[in-house]
């Protein structure tokens, strides 16, 4: 029987209204920050300043995207709509990990989570079938989520997912990572802008210092899981760090 096919033009939008927008007030400011790296880079003055705030963004979305910090963990409702199984979610939603019924469809109980498999399943599923309350879900390409079955009406659900913060751009705004995390954003710019500028052996002592700085963090989100305070953050590969994932979703 012929697959579904997955059309990205006919998808709806949904979780669009980003939770990781700068905040207003906090520690240190994309100005504060601006200059205090320009000083840990030896006060040189020929560097323009929206290099330095490059830098820091780059800094920012890498140190979020490593560490799986709780405060970019969100959830948000939005509404399955008949005859709708194409979704496009929002440009700073990273990873979409759960979808749960608001409300009761039919006899399920109130906030069954609905079942999660990948791409190759989701494509056996044959496109003749009779719609109604979806059982399952994928995640498509980059940024779509793909349901079944097709829904036979609007049903409330809520998603929860993992953000990718918003850059910091006025010079009054403030990074949503707590007070402690600022240091290590720093050092990590900082290792940043030196291979830009291509001082590679500076920058090389630089993210060493970063990655020893890092060690010595303690893992905020194990502690929120395991109520465990001896959990440290892990400094992995890419492969490794993308092989825990897997196993987490």
């Amino acid at each position: 029987m012929p697959q579904l096919p997955i059309n990205s033009s006919t998808a709806s939008p949904i979780l669009q209204i980003s939770q990781s927008a700068p905040l207003s007030s906090g520690w240190l400011s994309l100005s504060q920050m601006r200059n205090e790296l320009a000083s840990r880079l030896g006060g040189r003055m020929d560097i323009d300043p929206v290099r330095l705030n490059l830098w820091l963004n780059e800094a920012y979305v890498e140190m979020c995207d490593m560490l799986d910090l709780p405060e970019l963990w969100a959830s948000e409702g939005f509404t399955f709509l008949e005859g709708i199984w194409v979704y496009q979610v929002g440009s700073h939603v990273r990873v979409v990990t759960k979808l749960s019924w608001n409300a009761e469809p039919a006899s399920w109980s109130y906030g069954k989570i609905l079942g999660k498999t990948d791409l190759v399943e989701f494509r056996r599923i044959p496109a003749s079938h009779t719609p109604c309350a979806p059982k399952t879900w994928a995640p498509y390409g980059r940024n779509l989520i793909v349901v079944y079955p097709t829904p036979d009406e609007d049903y409330e659900v809520t998603a929860e997912f993992l953000q990718r913060p918003m850059p910091l751009e006025d010079d009054t705004d403030y990074p949503i990572l707590m007070t402690e995390w600022c240091e290590g954003l720093l050092l990590l710019a900082r290792a940043k802008a030196f291979s830009a500028l291509m001082e590679f052996g500076v920058a090389a002592q630089s993210k060493t210092e970063y990655v020893s700085w890092l060690r010595s963090k303690p893992s905020a989100l194990a502690i929120q899981q395991t109520g465990q305070t001896a959990n440290f953050i892990p400094v992995n590969t890419e492969a490794r760090r993308d092989r825990s994932r897997q196993r987490r979703y």
